[in-house]
């Protein structure tokens, strides 16, 4: 690279830079003992009988070895040195990486790749507004099915006047049980609390319903519940589960007591899986989507046959344990007669 300094007649301490600006090398802004200003560097290429902006943009759309870089300096104090400095492109590669463009579909498909909806530790495309209204009601109900609620506000639900339903916190069931305590029969059918899932996503409930499962409304009925629980249940964080390699999966085989041919909503019922700053997370199916079915087996979900892949990065993973003495409560629950007319 050769660096012209023209000075400028009659114009004290300003100077005129010009230089080729090639293809592997360029001045950087950089100069050491320089005391003045210099000006934005611009670049121009072909004859100059060609107007200023035909130059402009020949350099910027022809070969970058033709292209003039060009400046001004100006001196407030003259320099005993001035050092510039040359940024040179090495002309044989130090290194090289093959990418691959993959479709959206198979990305997601791979167990290797880390969600697009999460935090995985590339950068994400930006999610359109119905891929975070999706992310953001998931959140919804995660906080809303782990949420720990005290023993003592446990209730039964009668939103309905002729059925009842006692809501429990995720995983509950595995630990509590409900009961009908009274005699009480119809059309030689006794009454149970049966396990019950409210919407798609897993939750604990029981439904109070005949043995046949026929009958879930009731009238000019009085009965009796007891719930009884193993001891106040707690999520118990598990040490050394996660995967250091991908963050963002989880061998089925760390997880004690889950196994594939169990329903995917056992696997939320008994772990809680949070990632950064105790964001809930969710498994996704193989196509890298949200869950839509929770009452498949974890089989048809797992990669590689193995694997669950979830909605980010696991930072923790938590497991329902119950702890401390048993616990127990009753209701007594007045069904209206049916209404007449």
């Amino acid at each position: 690279m050769t660096l012209n300094v023209t000075p400028y007649p009659q114009r004290k301490g300003e100077y005129h830079l010009s230089y080729n600006h090639g293809s592997s090398k360029t001045l950087l802004d950089t100069i050491d003992g320089l005391k003045g200003d210099i000006g934005i560097t611009t670049l121009s290429a072909g004859p100059d009988w060609l107007t200023d902006s035909a130059r402009d943009w020949l350099a910027w759309a022809g070969d970058p070895a033709q292209a003039i870089a060009s400046t001004d300096l100006k001196l407030t104090e003259e320099s005993d040195s001035v050092t510039f400095y040359v940024k040179a492109r090495e002309t044989n590669p130090l290194y090289s990486q093959t990418v691959t463009f993959l479709p959206q579909r198979l990305y997601e498909a791979s167990a290797t790749l880390p969600p697009i909806t999460g935090n995985g530790p590339y950068n994400q495309p930006e999610p359109s507004k119905a891929e975070q209204d999706e992310t953001e009601a998931h959140r919804e109900m995660l906080t809303e099915r782990y949420a720990v609620t005290p023993f003592a506000d446990i209730t039964i639900d009668r939103s309905h006047p002729s059925a009842a339903m006692i809501s429990l916190p995720m995983g509950w069931s595995s630990v509590c049980q409900a009961e009908v305590i009274n005699d009480v029969e119809i059309n030689h059918n006794g009454l149970i609390w049966q396990g019950h899932s409210k919407g798609p996503f897993p939750t604990d409930a029981f439904q109070l319903m005949t043995e046949d499962g026929i009958k879930q409304h009731f009238y000019d009925l009085t009965v009796e519940t007891r719930l009884t629980c193993e001891g106040s249940p707690q999520w118990q964080t598990i040490p050394n589960v996660t995967n250091q390699t991908h963050p963002w999966l989880m061998d089925l085989s760390q997880l004690a007591s889950i196994t594939e041919d169990q329903p995917i909503s056992a696997l939320f019922k008994a772990y809680r899986f949070s990632g950064h700053d105790g964001e809930l997370l969710w498994a996704l199916d193989r196509k890298g989507e949200s869950i839509q079915h929770f009452d498949h087996p974890l089989s048809t979900i797992l990669y590689d046959g193995k694997y669950l892949k979830f909605s980010g990065n696991i930072i923790e993973v938590s497991q329902l344990q119950a702890t401390g003495e048993p616990q127990e409560k009753t209701w007594v629950t007045t069904f209206p007669p049916l209404p007449k007319g």
